[in-house]
């Protein structure tokens, strides 16, 4: 987390800020740490987090304060007890500090558990030249490895007492059980299987700790390229729901594969609808939402010839592995409905907003609140007219943290379509069974992606009621349904990572499957909507953490597009100091984080740190260069 002071500036005269210019300066203080997987081999430039090189024995090399200020080392701590950075410089002046990334400690010497992973900060302040770091680490009593109690729940299992170990360049594998130990059950070229010291903890956790400290020890000796548990898998599990076969849309999508590594969350879908039926395949997945058609805390489903809410909020998150109906694209999660529309399909303006408000749990017309606000809201309708009071809701839902899709209609016109064009929501084209665009589906260029919708002859299945009020899965068609398979794998990421909105999109749009012409297109956008692909993206990204000396961006995005008005960047952790302006009047988003692929930008997933807020959780930033500037307290960490 990071901590700021800013201020908000429209002085005149002296060396004040020019009127417009928002100013932040402060003291960085690193609070919390984030553990980050290994980073990249010796190829990659070793000069940030992102980038640290595994540091087995003393570290060295080269360091110019214009070019190169920094060198990042990462090190796992052979033993518990004090280790202490010593750096030899020749040429320049600098410093190194230790930086421990489960604690998110950070000195010239830490305490650490063994196995314990932490980084090596080398940062030039003057000249150039050449250094050599070393490690004095007093040994202690070997104590496993502390794990998270999220690990209590090891999946599959593992194998006691075995570890897979990558051999290094000419290392046979009876050449690295001799120099380890241990004896190799099974070797080949590339890994072998090592038997681990005896595990003396009865229990599966204390089990893992010690295995995974055998592992570390491994590694921080040099003896392996990694090593690590011998962990159980098992064929991957298709929900037991009857009619789960007949539901080709998951399939399109890579919903089944991107299941096994989506963990059980509970994260809360809002559905801005018709309302939702206690259908058997969803009442179990309801939480408590609000009716605005008819005032009350019953947001029900009061039609049958539509069932509308009821069928989109199947495709979301029917129960799965129920053994009954069908099973959701996202069924680990909750669905909240929010009756906006009455019983033959039409709403107003005025609902739609504050429902959507609502669903972010901001102020409304209900006068009330939900008790946990949702992650992400589907919109399944569609007009050729834009409201300022539906733009504004769902400009300040998305502020608020919210990813929000929207159908694309089902008219076969290139006429921007609303919700969907707002900016701060993802337009959803529709795709048939074989992947080609819908016929009916709207186009342009204000769609993102594509996602299923079906047609007559083969519909998308889902959860509904008929003319007599039965619970039914029927077949339906229309970018009604594509809508929510996109809202839903945007709930599903925001599950794996803490994610903003702009990561969630800006992930679905980089892992779409592209069809059609190569490309954006505008009948599909960045292609069709890809599941799997995205949660193996944001499962590669380690988790956003901050080091000493890192270089740190901010950028002002202006509402209600969120176009990049000003960018800036330092690697002074001293001052941080910037200057971004002149703005004019309007309404902002200040964001923080750091560029880890070196684009110049932070705008991929995984980048952004976090906003500024208020103290209330609002992160829009007003700006009226006439009024006298507020001071504000500013904070930015990960979200």
């Amino acid at each position: 987390m990071l901590l700021f002071w800013a201020a908000l500036g429209a002085c005149s005269g002296g060396g004040g800020p020019i009127p417009g210019t928002v100013v932040l300066s402060g003291q960085l203080t690193v609070l919390a740490g984030v553990p980050l997987t290994l980073a990249p081999g010796d190829e990659e430039p070793n000069d940030s987090a992102a980038s640290a090189r595994l540091l087995r024995g003393p570290g060295s090399g080269r360091l110019d304060v214009r070019t190169d200020p920094s060198d990042v080392f990462r090190r796992v701590a052979r033993a518990a007890g004090p280790v202490t950075a010593v750096l030899d410089a020749t040429g320049f002046e600098g410093e190194v500090l230790l930086h421990d990334l489960e604690t998110g400690a950070v000195a010239r010497t830490l305490d650490l558990e063994r196995g314990s992973v932490f980084d090596v900060v080398v940062v030039a302040r003057r000249g150039e030249g050449a250094y050599r770091v070393r490690l004095e680490e007093q040994p202690g009593d070997p104590t496993p490895r502390a794990l998270p109690a999220t690990y209590r729940d090891c999946g599959e299992g593992f194998v006691r007492g075995q570890m897979v170990a990558a051999l290094l360049p000419g290392v046979t594998p009876d050449a690295l059980a001799q120099a380890t130990g241990t004896r190799c059950l099974r070797g080949g070229e590339r890994v072998c299987l090592l038997e681990a010291p005896v595990v003396a903890a009865a229990d599966e956790f204390g089990a893992l700790c010690e295995l995974l400290t055998c592992c570390a020890r491994l590694e921080a000796d040099g003896l392996v390229r990694y090593a690590e548990p011998n962990y159980r898998r098992r064929l991957t599990d298709l929900p037991d729901d009857p009619l789960y076969g007949s539901q080709w849309g998951l399939e399109q999508v890579r919903a089944p594969a991107a299941w096994e590594h989506v963990v059980s969350t509970s994260l809360i879908v809002a559905v801005v609808d018709s309302g939702i039926r206690q259908h058997p395949d969803l009442v179990d997945q309801l939480v408590a939402g609000y009716d605005f058609e008819g005032g009350d805390d019953d947001p029900t489903d009061t039609s049958t010839k539509y069932s509308h809410g009821t069928q989109t909020a199947g495709v979301i998150a029917a129960s799965g592995n129920n053994g009954a109906g069908v099973a959701g694209v996202f069924w680990d999660g909750r669905l909240m409905p929010v009756r906006a529309f009455d019983a033959a399909g039409f709403g107003t303006s005025f609902n739609i907003s504050n429902a959507i408000l609502f669903a972010a749990g901001l102020a409304n017309s209900s006068g009330t609140v939900p008790s946990t606000p949702a992650v992400a809201i589907n919109l399944s309708f569609a007009s050729t007219i834009g409201t300022q009071a539906e733009e504004d809701a769902c400009d300040a839902a998305r502020a608020a943290g919210l990813f929000l899709a929207a159908a694309a209609g089902n008219e076969s016109s290139a006429i921007v379509r609303y919700p969907a064009g707002y900016g701060s929501v993802m337009g959803v084209a529709a795709t048939a069974i074989d992947g080609a665009p819908a016929s009916y589906s709207n186009h342009g260029d204000w769609i993102d992606i594509a996602a299923p919708g079906g047609t007559r002859a083969n519909g998308v299945r889902t959860t509904g009621i008929d003319s007599g009020g039965q619970f039914t899965y029927p077949f339906v068609d229309g970018t009604s349904f594509a809508s929510p398979h996109v809202a839903a794998v945007g709930a599903m990421l925001m599950g794996l990572q803490s994610l903003t909105p702009a990561e969630v999109e800006q992930t679905l749009v980089d892992t779409a499957r592209d069809v059609g012409d190569p490309g954006y297109d505008t009948r599909t956008g960045h292609g069709i909507l890809d599941a799997y692909a995205a949660v193996l993206a944001v499962l590669a990204l380690p988790p956003p953490v901050l080091i000493p000396f890192e270089p740190v961006r901010v950028r002002l995005l202006q509402l209600p597009q969120g176009q990049v008005v000003f960018s800036a960047l330092t690697t002074d952790a001293e001052q941080l100091q910037w200057t971004l302006g002149p703005v004019g009047a309007g309404h902002y988003v200040l964001e923080a984080g750091t560029d880890r692929n070196f684009d110049g930008d932070i705008s991929d997933a995984g980048e952004v740190f976090g906003r500024w807020t208020d103290g209330q959780g609002g992160e829009v930033l007003v700006v009226d260069p006439g009024a006298e500037p507020p001071v504000l307290d500013f904070t930015i960490g990960p979200r």
